[in-house]
């Protein structure tokens, strides 16, 4: 590097180069590159330093050969001046490296170890695993082993609380477990879910071939005892002032599981029972209807009469055993007066009878109507929820079969009543009342008495629709000469006129009523 460096500065600066015979014999120098030297010398601080100084390059060549050799030669000495350290320390290598064979052999061993460990660890794992699929399948045949005792199994306490003499909370607890061992037997083998893994039905097995004929026998005393129990309670249901709702709600829903009981194990008992709360309630009610609609009925004011008609002659006005008109037959049968009061009493108690007879006072029919509607929703409402409750029924038909005296009898109370009915105003609230405990049933979701509700109806439009059509006809046939002197005062035939038009048109306001179903012709 040096000899070349020389050359390119010897080249750059056109120093005289001596031509030695001997050189002529070597390769030519190659050029290749030596700008990019020259650049990189000019930069170079120690050559500008010597070139500005006008060192000689060969000579400086040399020196430093001469230096490199004699620190050569002083690096020897001092190697050899060192070498009993060196000794040493090739030594300590050495037993540095036994020390690191020794370790590198632990190691391995402990690799060895660590493997056979492993392999240990992968074996209790797997006995880990086998040993909790076992316990699995264990605690499974466990339980499905304890399922099948619990409802095979007849215990002591069992009959002895089936046995009992009474019927309480004990015996309905016992009676639900008979049920559930008497449905396990009868289980069929398809049914996988309550079986488990079982392929085998209950009843073949031989604990169930055992214990099949103690819970028939079971069975058979616990229906009887039912049975028993439930006519009674339904026999005390007949007896005068009795309170229904009372052994309705302690005598059966309290044990309503009974009637269940009887439904899945002994239908034709359960059939039995229906029929009896059946003929036995739907006599009760419709006797207690039927003397509080007769108590009711002493009680009724009489408002109008055939001859209570817009256009009537003025002798149908004149009392018996005179010759002078009666004024006061003069428009009851019209004026509403405070009539309409009884439309805000819709929610109201029935009238008590005891009260009523006490005050000794008379009340039209739309009042004595509104108390037996009023009793009559809120007995249905309470029926019927004690029906779909105790007996299960969704179908409407124990209500309607209970009911159907007591509906029967109303309207043929109604019918009777309508024959000799002629206060167009108390038809009208009694269509009006129909319709308002109509939407009462319709806001407690209870369609049980729509079909009676329309039969009502029926029967009230046509009476009232006949009623206008008798005052229409009485104005249409009225003879001038027969309606009476013409005064100062207004005349009664105005009057009534007057007062039923306003009558009409007071209970048409206000209501959401189909007053559009007849033309009233007013």
């Amino acid at each position: 590097f040096a000899m070349q460096t020389t050359l390119n500065l010897d080249i750059e600066l056109n120093l005289p180069i001596e031509d030695d015979s001997d050189d002529r014999g070597e390769d030519e120098i190659d050029f290749e590159g030596i700008d990019d030297d020259l650049a990189r010398f000019q930069k170079d601080a120690i050559i500008k330093q010597a070139l500005n100084q006008g060192v000689d390059l060969r000579d400086y060549s040399k020196n430093i050969e001469i230096e490199l050799h004699e620190v050569e030669l002083e690096s020897v000495r001092q190697y050899v001046s060192h070498s009993g350290r060196v000794v040493e320390l090739s030594k300590e290598i050495q037993s540095c490296d036994l020390i690191l064979a020794r370790m590198q052999e632990m190691l391995l061993g402990f690799q060895a170890d660590l493997g056979g460990i492993s392999e240990e660890i992968l074996h209790l794992q797997r006995e880990s695993i086998s040993l909790n699929v076992r316990l699995k399948n264990r605690k499974s045949s466990e339980a499905l082993l304890a399922k099948f005792l619990k409802n095979i199994v007849v215990s002591p306490e069992l009959v002895s609380a089936i046995l009992s003499t009474e019927i309480n909370e004990g015996f309905l607890s016992a009676l639900s477990e008979l049920n559930q061992k008497l449905k396990y037997v009868r289980m069929e083998a398809k049914d996988e879910e309550n079986l488990g893994s079982l392929e085998v039905k209950p009843s073949e097995t031989l604990a169930a071939k055992e214990s099949e004929p103690i819970l028939e026998t079971l069975k058979t005393k616990s229906c009887a005892k039912i049975r028993e129990y439930l006519l009674g309670k339904i026999s005390e249901l007949r007896k005068p002032k009795t309170n229904v709702q009372m052994i309705q709600k302690t005598g059966l829903l309290k044990y309503k599981y009974l009637m269940r009981f009887l439904c899945e194990n002994a239908p034709e008992i359960g059939e039995e029972i229906k029929h009896v709360y059946i003929e036995s309630m739907g006599r009760t009610i419709c006797s207690l209807f039927r003397s509080y609609y007769a108590s009711l009925m002493r009680m009724e004011l009489e408002v109008a009469t055939k001859t209570d008609l817009i256009a009537v002659e003025e002798a149908a006005f004149k009392a018996m055993f005179s010759s002078k008109v009666d004024l006061s037959k003069r428009g009851d049968a019209f004026c509403l007066g405070n009539r309409d009061k009884v439309m805000d009493a819709i929610e109201q108690p029935p009238i008590l009878l005891h009260l009523a007879q006490a005050e000794g006072k008379k009340m039209p029919y739309e009042v004595i109507l509104r108390s037996l509607l009023k009793h009559l929703v809120d007995s249905a409402t309470s029926e019927y929820l004690f029906v779909r409750e105790f007996f299960q029924d969704l179908s409407q038909e124990t209500f309607q079969r209970t009911f159907e005296r007591t509906l029967s009898l109303f309207v043929d109370n109604l019918n009777s009543q309508l024959f000799s009915c002629y206060d167009a105003i108390g038809l009208l609230l009694s269509i009006k009342l129909v319709h308002a405990y109509r939407m009462v049933m319709q806001r407690r979701r209870i369609p049980s008495l729509d079909h009676f509700f329309d039969r009502y109806n029926v029967l009230l439009w046509p009476r009232f629709k006949a009623v206008i059509d008798l005052n229409l006809k009485s104005i249409s046939l009225a003879s001038t000469k027969k309606l009476g002197l013409i005064d100062l005062t207004t005349h009664y035939v105005t009057r009534r006129y007057a007062e039923f038009s306003a009558s009409i048109s007071t209970l048409q306001k206000g209501y959401d009523f189909p007053f559009d179903d007849f033309e009233l012709g007013v």
